[in-house]
């Protein structure tokens, strides 16, 4: 890719203060593609086809296919874990994703940070069989009860927070949305 051709590093000059980055072994479409076909769909067979997918994240589909094979980068964190979301994956799939798409954050399990209510609801979530559509909906209801911004399918929007990175020092009593 053209990143890749920017950054060629000479093979003879090892970094060493540079740890190696994981490798990623699959694209980020691969990856969601493949945990796809494990999944029900809305006509009660298995395997969600990415046009459901879409429907169900919430984002048209055009759209979506440029974000899935990564044509349309640099899309917000939670846009993918609201993909994840949909699919109703686990916590450690929703982090693999992260890692898949961008090498992004993984969720942040501090207690009473956004990502910890994020997690919470995938964990409830998880391998749902019943109400498909709600998978994104189930995670912004949480946030919003907690004073929480919703999911940001889009760098349109802007967050109340911040920073949507979590940050450690979330649950400091004084802190405020």
């Amino acid at each position: 890719s053209m990143k890749d051709s920017i950054f060629k590093r000479d093979p003879k000059k090892v970094d060493v203060s540079t740890t190696k980055r994981k490798e990623h072994d699959q694209t980020f479409n691969e990856y969601i593609r493949n945990l796809s076909k494990q999944k029900p769909n809305n006509s009660g067979g298995w395997g969600v086809k990415t046009q459901e997918l879409a429907c169900r994240v919430g984002i048209e589909y055009e759209m979506f296919r440029k974000i899935l094979n990564q044509t349309k980068p640099n899309q917000p964190r939670d846009c993918i874990i609201a993909i994840c979301a949909a699919l109703f994956l686990s916590t450690s799939e929703t982090n693999k994703a992260l890692f898949y798409y961008d090498d992004l954050p993984k969720l942040d399990d501090s207690t009473g940070c956004r990502d910890f209510f994020i997690i919470e609801t995938l964990e409830a979530n998880f391998d749902k069989e019943t109400d498909l559509m709600e998978g994104v909906n189930d995670i912004n209801k949480k946030l919003s009860n907690y004073q929480f911004s919703e999911l940001r399918l889009s760098n349109r929007i802007k967050t109340k927070e911040p920073q949507i990175i979590p940050i450690k020092s979330r649950y400091d009593t004084d802190y405020k949305v």
